[in-house]
């Protein structure tokens, strides 16, 4: 048995997934191409081989981007968070509420550093 080359396997690949796309059966897919089942089940996981590797590329990307997002607003919290402790013509209450709230940003900006930016699924979000 003769392999394909590179550029054959990958006109082939691409032609399953159009065919795929406009919802061809297994069955229409190996009459219309001539092939084996074995083969389409080969070429069949290397498609979904490709789309997951590209899919965990676009999740890295997205979380770090979203990580940055996250960052930036804690650090904006954080900042309005401080000086309004140190507002002297703030409520003291308010100026205690917004100490507590500044130490709990950097406690989740510290978490995002050491953990990464993953959701902690155990634990809601907490009340602003």
């Amino acid at each position: 048995m003769t392999r394909k080359n590179k550029t054959v396997l990958n006109a082939e690949l691409n032609q399953i997934r159009r065919m795929l796309e406009q919802s061809y059966t297994n069955g229409r897919i190996i009459q219309e191409l001539k092939i084996q089942p074995k083969t389409l089940q080969r070429h069949l996981n290397r498609i979904y081989e490709i789309d997951r590797k590209l899919w965990e590329e676009i999740a890295r990307e997205s979380l770090e981007s979203r990580a940055v997002k996250i960052m930036d607003a804690l650090q904006l919290c954080m900042d309005t968070c401080i000086e309004i402790a140190h507002d002297s013509r703030q409520d003291p209450k308010a100026r205690i509420e917004a100490g507590v709230k500044a130490v709990e940003a950097n406690i989740m900006w510290y978490n995002i550093l050491e953990n990464g930016p993953k959701p902690n699924p155990g634990k809601a979000l907490p009340a602003v």
